[in-house]
């Protein structure tokens, strides 16, 4: 345990100390080939070889859960281990959860659905459990509907309704209306009022953002039209301007990946997004900031650095240095800069910063006239 304790302090502790790592590697049978991959693979061989001596090892496995599983040759270090944690520890929920999440990357919906079903009888109270035991049943109805069984769509979206998990509200409904609308050919407004009455304008917007999300699907289960939808679409969008940055921000960033299993694309923000990108204005600079990564990554890269453009000349000096960066980064990705003397520049302004910041932080540990002379704490300091 003390060696990934080491290598998740300093990457570079296996080159540092390979002789000795080498030596400890023969003595407990962990291969030798090890050694010169990724720290994670590393890490995971270790960890697996502390279970293997003592199984009851809790802080091995905790080491196990942290490890990412997105590549396959890590699922399968990952996936033996945490069935041993899942039976070794009959109390413990989060290993579940754990379990399930490597089944849906292996596409074993069936075995996810099980263990998160074990996951809520030892923990039926736990708030993450239950929404990711409620998701479980939305993923089925996705499953089924592509299957055009709408039976099975309609009792999976009955069960995850039960567990009135208000954060799921807008995907249940979501798949209520296409399920119709695949059904029909139609987009219901009446389903859509009955299903939306108690949504805010904001959850109304997405939950239709998510619908023609939907209808875009190139796997071809959407139906080809859905008749009523864009008028009604059209009307809503019309009043987006009037959402506060945060909702705004909401929108137009990609689903967390705990839902990007209920669609084909996490990213849904492009019908509100025009050639100009003027919705972007509405944001605050932190929304924007936040934003940038997200929408360059799906293919707005000119229109954030317009946005960019705008916003680097009025921003306050710790911002433009910020949008600067972004600003100079971006347009030598799109080839339209290449002098690295802007990158130069942007590091001597940062540095500038960090002084001016040291010295307001020194005055204010200081203290001030009013403190000397007594005045009233209540009033306001200055900072």
């Amino acid at each position: 345990m003390e060696i990934i304790k080491a290598l998740k302090h300093d990457s570079e502790f296996v080159y540092d100390y390979i002789e000795e790592l080498e030596a400890v590697f023969e003595f407990f049978d962990i291969p030798l080939d090890v050694l010169g991959k990724d720290t994670e693979k590393v890490i995971c061989q270790v960890a697996k070889k502390a279970i293997d001596l003592d199984p009851e090892n809790r802080e091995a496995y905790e080491i196990i859960m942290d490890l990412p599983m997105e590549l396959q040759a890590m699922r399968k270090f990952i996936e033996p281990c945490l069935m041993k944690m899942v039976d070794i520890f009959p109390e413990d929920h989060l290993a579940c959860l754990k379990l399930a999440h490597l089944f849906y990357l292996k596409n074993a919906y069936r075995k996810a659905e099980n263990i998160l079903l074990q996951a809520y009888s030892r923990a039926p109270h736990d708030m993450q459990v239950r929404e990711k035991y409620a998701l479980s049943f939305i993923i089925a109805s996705v499953r089924n509907l592509k299957r055009k069984n709408f039976n099975l769509v309609d009792k999976d979206l009955g069960k995850a309704e039960k567990f009135n998990i208000r954060s799921l509200n807008i995907y249940i409904t979501e798949k209520k209306l296409i399920s119709n609308a695949v059904k029909t050919n139609k987009f219901s407004r009446e389903i859509f009022d009955e299903n939306t009455k108690d949504f805010s304008l904001y959850e109304k917007m997405k939950t239709l953002l998510l619908f023609k999300l939907d209808m875009e699907d190139p796997s071809g289960v959407a139906p080809e039209k859905a008749r009523g939808f864009v008028s009604i679409f059209n009307s809503f969008k019309k009043k987006v301007k009037i959402f506060s940055s945060n909702e705004l921000y909401s929108l137009l960033k990609s689903l967390k990946k705990t839902y990007h299993m209920l669609f084909w694309n996490p990213f849904f923000a492009s019908p509100l997004i025009d050639g100009k990108g003027q919705l972007l204005s509405s944001l605050g600079n932190g929304d924007f900031t936040n934003i940038i990564i997200d929408l360059v990554e799906h293919n707005y890269l000119n229109i954030v650095i317009i946005e960019l453009e705008k916003r680097r000349k009025a921003a306050n000096p710790k911002t433009s240095v910020i949008f600067d960066f972004y600003y100079i980064a971006l347009c030598h990705f799109q080839g339209s800069l290449t002098q690295p003397s802007r990158f130069e520049d942007i590091i001597a302004r940062t540095d500038a910063l960090d002084d001016l910041v040291r010295e307001v932080d020194l005055k204010r540990k200081s203290p001030g006239l009013k403190d000397i002379a007594g005045a009233d704490k209540n009033e306001n300091e200055w900072i």
